[in-house]
């Protein structure tokens, strides 16, 4: 494998040394970016509070030749929904739990090399796979980023990782036997870089992640059980997989064109770009004075980032069928982790019979929070715009397949998203309304918004974000949440 990374590196080298001799000339470099102020109005002011954010994102691109562009972005924030900072810092690739304010993190940063049939990319890289409009079931490659999930647009919610992909497009006669547009991308991960994840007392901090404040274990042989366990929660980073080339991520996507439609097939195998977490519980004994046949404990419960492999096959499709776009998109995931709600950690540790005994026996108990299980997700999804009004309308669903466990999603989980959106004012002034439905899972999620552009630099948006229904499920938990917001934008 370094052999195979090391002939990429001489290739990319080689080809851009040919280019230089033959180049007209360097043209100067392309510098953009943008100045983002964002802030919000809580609806319950018992829930956490955001502090207004501040975010820069700067890019420099070089073509250092023909077919050779080098391009360097990095990313600065402070505020926002940071908490007790530890002070200014970098955002590294190997910690989920990471709360530096002002901090900075670097983008997509690569070497991109390309010629009639091949492109090569080395490099920081944030990828796209799939064509739904919500969440996209063939879209894994990058770990996301949950600071503030619902109003981070979907490039910035990702985490650039380093890769080297490799696109070829072949042409020749032998191509007649292809589809129209063949094209095959390979992209490789050569390590794992974590997810992203809010601290315990941050404002999108997940509720199902926030263990109960007690915990009772029954009376048990040989123990000086009944026991009532109080329940003292913490964070901790864990060291990411070891940075060699068996951790790493890879995924294979073949695109064409057949009759009219675009279609795609995608294979993953790699670690999963959603959390999963181990529980770690440490016990200190404590003898009640009053009660002295009962013990009563300090339950340290340590919240502990698990890092998972799995698989998944899939594919998804594009065509017009008259004003109606229509696509569509699946994917087999095997043995994808899906998590607990762990506000039911009684009723989890009651079904581990071990873990139980153990606690018991007033030992060191590790609780996976996630249980691992062969799933599909798919989607259906179709826009039509008349008279400037676009409506797209999409349904999802997943499927876990031979599940026993009661889960934070349920067993059958379909959402419907609902999207219109129009423009006024010469397409100045953008009315933008998103809703969402969890049929089974029972919550309702409606954002609105409307975006100005005061000029071809400046533009302004102001919105509501309305979450109602079961807080036993992966959004309906957020229901405190609800707020109004309001932004500018400077780009350049």
């Amino acid at each position: 494998m370094r052999a195979w990374l090391g002939g990429i590196a001489c290739w990319l080298v080689l080809h851009a040394a040919l280019d230089v001799g033959v180049a007209a000339a360097i043209e100067p470099p392309r510098i953009s970016g943008t100045l983002e102020t964002y802030g919000i109005l809580r609806f319950d002011w018992q829930s956490p509070r955001q502090r207004p954010l501040g975010r820069v994102d700067l890019a420099i691109e070089q073509k250092i030749a023909d077919r050779t562009r080098v391009k360097l972005s990095a990313i600065g924030s402070w505020g926002g929904t940071i908490e007790n900072s530890s002070g200014a810092g970098l955002i590294d690739f190997g910690h989920a739990f990471q709360n530096p304010d002002p901090s900075l993190q670097l983008g997509q940063a690569y070497v991109d090399h390309s010629t009639d049939t091949i492109d090569v990319r080395v490099g920081t890289q944030v990828f796209t796979w799939g064509r739904l409009d919500g969440s996209r079931p063939n879209d894994q490659l990058n770990p996301r980023i949950y600071l503030d999930p619902f109003l981070t647009d979907e490039v910035a919610a990702k985490v650039p990782v380093p890769a080297v992909s490799v696109a070829y497009a072949p042409e020749g006669a032998w191509t007649e036997a292809l589809p129209e547009e063949s094209r095959l991308t390979f992209v490789w991960v050569p390590f794992m870089v974590p997810w992203r994840f809010p601290l315990e007392d941050e404002r999108w901090f997940a509720p199902a992640a926030r263990v109960n404040q007690s915990i009772n274990v029954g009376p048990e042989v040989d123990t000086r059980c009944p026991c009532s366990f109080l329940v003292d929660q913490t964070l901790g980073n864990v060291g990411a997989p070891a940075r060699t080339f068996d951790n790493g991520s890879f995924g294979i996507r073949y695109t064409a064109r057949s009759y009219g439609v675009d279609w795609a097939i995608t294979y993953y195998d790699g670690f999963d770009s959603t959390p999963s977490f181990d529980l770690k519980l440490q016990i200190d004994p404590v003898v009640r004075d009053d009660v002295p046949d009962v013990l009563e404990t300090n339950l340290d419960v340590r919240l502990r980032p698990a890092f998972e492999r799995y698989r998944s096959i899939g594919a998804d499709f594009e065509t017009a069928i008259g004003a109606v776009t229509v696509r569509g998109e699946g994917a087999f995931r095997f043995r994808r982790p899906y998590s607990f709600d762990l506000r039911a950690l009684q009723s989890l540790i009651e079904q581990n019979q071990a873990a139980v005994d153990q606690l018991a026996a007033l030992q060191q108990v590790d609780v996976p929070a996630f249980v691992k299980r062969d799933a599909i997700d798919w989607g259906l999804g179709a826009d039509y715009t008349t008279h400037g009004l676009l409506t797209l309308l999409e349904l999802q669903q997943l499927v876990l397949l031979h599940n026993d466990q009661r889960l934070l999603v349920r067993d059958v989980d379909t959402r419907i998203a609902l999207v219109l959106q129009k423009s006024f004012l010469e397409e100045r002034l953008r009315a933008r309304v998103t809703a969402l439905w969890g049929i089974e899972s029972g919550y309702e999620l409606v954002r609105g918004e409307l975006t100005y552009d005061f000029s071809d630099h400046v533009s302004g948006r102001v919105g509501i974000l309305g979450i109602w229904g079961s807080a036993n499920s992966l959004i309906g938990q957020y229901e405190a949440n609800s707020e109004a917001y309001a932004a500018m934008r400077y780009s350049f």
